[in-house]
């Protein structure tokens, strides 16, 4: 399953997601976040969908590295 903003990858037993989170402010590489789901697609549809949710809202960390200070000019900006 694919959306303009995720993916999700069957992998033996598992499935894999990755979401993108933009683009990194210094270097211009894309920034994704991905999981493993042990379940069913269903469940992988869930988990990336509470991925997005906390991307949107904040929650989802883009960057250990990045000070609070540059987080709040990226989330600004974008």
């Amino acid at each position: 399953m694919r959306n303009s903003r995720g993916s999700i990858t069957k992998r033996g037993k598992t499935y894999r997601i990755i979401i993108s989170c933009g683009y990194d402010i210094e270097t211009g590489k894309r920034i994704q976040k991905s999981r493993t789901c042990k379940g069913s697609k269903k469940d992988a549809e869930k988990i990336m969908t509470e991925m997005l949710r906390e991307y949107d809202t904040g929650v989802l960390c883009i960057s250990k590295d990045m000070y609070f200070s540059e987080y709040l000019d990226y989330w600004f900006e974008n």
